[in-house]
């Protein structure tokens, strides 16, 4: 009897360090919501990018071409700003 006993408590501590070790591969939400904030920026800064083309390559407004790039540019600035938060926070 005990020795059944025995051999159902090591299969429970079994589960647990599993359980415990993919806890600890699963990504937290601060993780989560960094990773969602740095692909948001950067596709911000992407769209404000080819936007600034199709203006550039139509022939567009001259003071259009110009106000997306200082869009861009503070979204750049925003990107970077992010970056250096997820490294300094992760590490």
């Amino acid at each position: 009897m005990m020795r059944a006993f025995e051999l159902a408590a090591r299969a429970g501590s079994l589960y647990s360090r599993i359980a415990i070790s993919r806890l600890e591969k699963t990504p937290g939400l601060m993780v989560q919501f960094s990773n969602i904030a740095l692909i948001g920026a950067l596709a911000l800064v992407t769209l404000v990018l080819l936007a600034g083309f199709a203006n550039m390559f139509r022939g567009g407004d001259p003071k259009l071409s110009q106000k997306l790039m200082r869009w861009r540019v503070g979204l750049q600035l925003v990107a970077i700003a992010i970056i250096a938060a997820i490294l300094f926070f992760r590490h």
